[in-house]
């Protein structure tokens, strides 16, 4: 009895729907707009918009990127031989923090923690000197800041040499010269990843038959590299590190580079209206 009973009301319900030129021609349906009907379908999504390479830095911040790339090389093997992680590259550093947290380890954790915090404000502290004011008052500002972290890091290893909270303030400075990096050239100049996937995009788009600038990443990459093997063979200074000034001598390479080259970087961040939301500057990044 249940079927039959269903099959009737199935039938009654579909006797009262409109025939389907009524419901066509129905006032609600014909003021609908024509892009939902079938007839004329949703237009198609615009085309692929072909990505263009960014523009080259100028050929007078070759120097500046070549001598921050070896310094950064440097940097690194004096930085993990004396301290065992690295004070320029803070990838290492969030790990290491996660990972004592996860084993407890809260000492090691706060020390890792506190690395990266420091280079964080570092790095915006730039950023806030270039926005108040000329680019050349904030490089110079921030090479003075430079020299005496790395200086004041110099003492406190003299005054306490199995300690590593250190590095603490050099990761504040490498946080302001990666600032000055970024902002003034546009260029990364403390890690070769990204440089090794621009160099990868070059070469596929050389056997594609285009014609890709990749000299700011090359350059870079052999300036590092060159840094990493000049320290790695001075190894033997390394080991003697607590008679020889390596930090502060490292410092003042540092704000000597920067103190010569203030005067010769981009505009201020002030006035890149059109990169306000950029990461990096235009040679990096590209805004959309």
């Amino acid at each position: 009895m249940a079927v039959p009973l269903l099959f009737l009301l199935a039938a009654a319900g579909a006797a009262r729907l409109p025939h389907p030129t009524r419901l066509a021609a129905h006032p609600a349906l014909r003021a609908a707009p024509r892009s939902m009907t079938i007839a004329n379908p949703l237009s198609p999504p615009p085309p692929r918009l072909s990505p263009h390479p960014p523009p080259a830095p100028p050929a007078s911040h070759r120097p500046f990127l070549m001598s921050l790339a070896f310094l950064a090389g440097v940097s690194d093997v004096l930085c993990f031989s004396k301290f065992g992680c690295y004070a320029n590259m803070m990838t290492g550093n969030v790990i290491s923090t996660v990972a004592s947290l996860a084993a407890l380890r809260w000492r090691d954790a706060t020390f890792f923690a506190a690395a990266v915090l420091n280079y964080v404000l570092g790095f915006g502290l730039f950023r806030c000197l270039d926005r108040r004011s000329s680019r050349r008052y904030a490089i110079g500002a921030a090479a003075v800041i430079v020299f005496t972290l790395f200086s004041l890091c110099e003492v406190l290893l003299l005054l306490q040499p199995r300690r590593r909270w250190q590095m603490v303030l050099l990761a504040f400075a490498f946080g302001l010269i990666n600032a000055v990096s970024s902002e003034t050239t546009g260029v990364v100049t403390s890690m070769v990843t990204g440089h090794l996937q621009k160099l990868s995009n070059a070469l596929a788009d050389f056997v594609d038959g285009q014609a890709v600038s990749s000299a700011p990443s090359l350059t870079v990459l052999c300036s590092f590299v060159a840094g990493i093997a000049f320290g790695s063979t001075s190894s033997y200074f390394l080991t003697v590190s607590r008679r020889l000034p390596l930090i502060s001598g490292l410092g003042v390479a540092y704000t000597s580079l920067l103190w010569l080259g203030r005067g010769e970087q981009a505009t201020p961040l002030s006035e890149k209206t059109d990169i306000a939301n950029c990461e990096l500057d235009t040679y990096e990044t590209t805004c959309l």
